[in-house]
């Protein structure tokens, strides 16, 4: 016991010296919007500073808070899906608005946390008959869970990297432009020790932040735009600069989108450019037209934040409508995962992220494939090999 105390006052020291190395008294002060939340407990109230810390500056973050958990946990730091991904983001990330606590999505988290403990369960059950209870108005919101941690910072470095869920929807929404508040619930729980639940919406007014930080938000905030015009639109993304598709005088890639039974889709190929992903053959002109082609776990972070690739319920839902041609399908081909392309011209085929469960050790997921006949079929296929991405809205 002795040694356990020791050794947790020695981390502690670390951590605190950390802190006063790394980050500054005006950094902590802009995070710790939720500071005088009395409704919250201290780890509650610090989960919200941590997610805004990696919001203020992503790069500062991973080097110090998050490397120190990769160490503390023994995380594989050459693992590409999570772990350098993550470490991309955060290293690319422009600062971000400050999360606000909100008194009313903290009911609603601290409730589903209690309703787990109680029930010995985990997920999302009720969340937004939860927000409907507290009166959330939001365009836009969400949800994570954390289980099995029970300081803050290990609750914000768990979703962060958000290891085993390919979606990264956790993530996604600690880091999302679009969110501006949050609430944080925090229980024990009988099979997982703890459980931690964060709801996040849209329902109140950005935060000011300092100069500094504020010109770097402003862009954070406009990398994605997305214009409609009844049930057509166009989405710019400015995430990252593009070597080809580019506008004059900017880098942005412009996409076409549908509304077809009340959601948004893309009406083209997604042409997000990432390492090791091309055009079929590898030829500029190719990407150009029919965009880039992704193993499935390239596809991680193509869609844009606020969308996602859909899933095999969702294509099935769109492809069974009489408004399929809408999204514009292309024989664009395919490519094995021995890098042999195939069937432009003829057919072409799209990842859903929908996993096919049992079999062998090998991953596999339904796709969807554009026939010559200009029909759409279901398919398996292998996770290596490399296919084309398609976005719906969340």
């Amino acid at each position: 016991m002795i040694r356990f105390a020791l050794i947790q006052l020695i981390s502690l020291l670390t951590f605190s010296s950390l802190m006063g190395q790394q980050w500054t008294n005006s950094e902590i002060e802009i995070a710790n919007t939720a500071k005088n939340a009395t409704y919250m407990t201290q780890e509650e109230r610090d989960v919200i500073k941590y997610i805004n810390l990696a919001r203020l500056n992503g790069e500062k973050f991973f080097n110090t808070f998050f490397k120190d958990y990769s160490i503390r946990y023994r995380i594989d730091t050459t693992e590409v899906v999570y772990y350098k991904s993550l470490e991309t983001e955060l290293l690319e990330l422009s600062a971000l608005y400050p999360l606000q606590v909100c008194e009313q999505l903290t009911k609603c988290a601290k409730e589903g946390a209690l309703w787990q403990k109680n029930n010995n369960e985990i997920g999302h059950e009720g969340v937004w008959e939860r927000f409907d209870k507290y009166g959330i108005e939001t365009s836009k919101s969400g949800e994570n869970c954390s289980y099995g941690v029970s300081s803050a910072i290990d609750v914000v470095c768990q979703l962060l990297h958000d290891d085993g869920v390919r979606s990264l929807g956790h993530r996604k929404n600690i880091l999302s432009v679009e969110y501006t508040a949050v609430g944080v619930g925090g229980e024990t729980h009988p099979s997982y020790k703890y459980v931690f639940v964060l709801d996040f919406a849209n329902n109140l007014e950005k935060l000011s932040l300092p100069q500094e930080y504020a010109s770097q938000a402003k862009k954070a905030s406009s990398k994605i735009i997305h214009e409609t015009n009844g049930n057509e639109g166009v989405l710019i993304d400015n995430r990252k600069p593009m070597t080809f598709d580019t506008e004059e005088g900017g880098v942005s890639h412009r996409y076409k989108t549908v509304k077809i039974n009340g959601s948004w889709w893309f009406a083209q190929n997604i042409s997000f450019e990432k390492t090791f992903v091309s055009g079929y053959n590898d030829d500029k002109k190719n990407a150009e037209t029919y965009g880039l082609m992704y193993r499935y776990s390239e596809t991680f972070d193509v869609c844009p934040d606020g969308w996602h690739i859909p899933t095999k319920a969702e294509w099935e839902g769109v492809l069974n409508s009489n408004q399929k041609n809408l999204l514009n399908f292309t024989k664009c081909g395919e490519r094995s995962c021995h890098s042999v392309y195939s069937n432009i011209g003829s057919s072409g085929k799209y990842w859903t992220s929908t996993k096919i469960e049992g079999g062998d050790k090998s991953s596999y997921y339904w796709t969807v494939k554009y026939n010559s006949n200009e029909t759409t079929t279901f398919e398996r296929t292998w996770e290596h090999d490399a296919l084309y991405v398609r976005c719906k809205q969340d």
